[in-house]
Formats: C-alpha cells, structure tokens, sequence
C-alpha cells in the first residue's frame, strides 16, 4: 500500500509495476512486481528487465512519465534495452 492523493474518501493505493507483452493487436502481461513505499524504483525496474530477460528478448521498453527519470534511464541505458518515456508535462 502506498500514501497518495486523497481520491473520494481514499488515501491509500496498491501499486504495481508490470511488464507486458505487446505484439501487434496482441498484449498480455508477463510479470507483476508489487512496489511497497519503502521500494526503490530503481531496483523494481531493475528486477521487471531482468525477469524478462529470462523469458523473453525484449524490443523496445514503453515507460509512463513516472519512470522519468536519471536513475531509471540510466538503468534502461546500462541494460542495453531501447526504451520510450512520457516526459512529464512542464507545470509552470
């Protein structure tokens, strides 16, 4: 469970980091990764690449803005995989 926005009497989440398939019209999920509030990003998608690795060759890695940022780039960067981020929407 992780502290977030207050949504309609909620103030708590499950979050998940998930790695699916995605083949032409096709898309299942392959791995589910639980993220605690005391995980580091970091390791979470560290670990998703690596239990892919085992199943499958991956082809490109498609990321929301969330994952936006030096050390999890770095980390695609070092895993030597292709990678797509959202980049987070400039609030000014």
């Amino acid at each position: 469970m992780i502290k977030g926005k207050s949504k309609i009497c909620t103030h708590y989440s499950h979050c998940f980091c998930t790695i699916d398939i995605i083949k032409e019209e096709d898309m299942f999920t392959l791995g589910v990764e639980p993220v605690f509030s005391d995980s580091k990003s970091l390791e979470v998608v560290d670990k998703v690449i690596k239990y892919a690795r085992e199943h499958i060759k991956i082809g490109k890695i498609f990321c929301d803005k969330e994952f936006f940022t030096t050390e999890i780039l770095y980390t695609f960067i070092k895993n030597g995989v292709d990678f797509v981020v959202a980049v987070p929407k400039d609030e000014e």
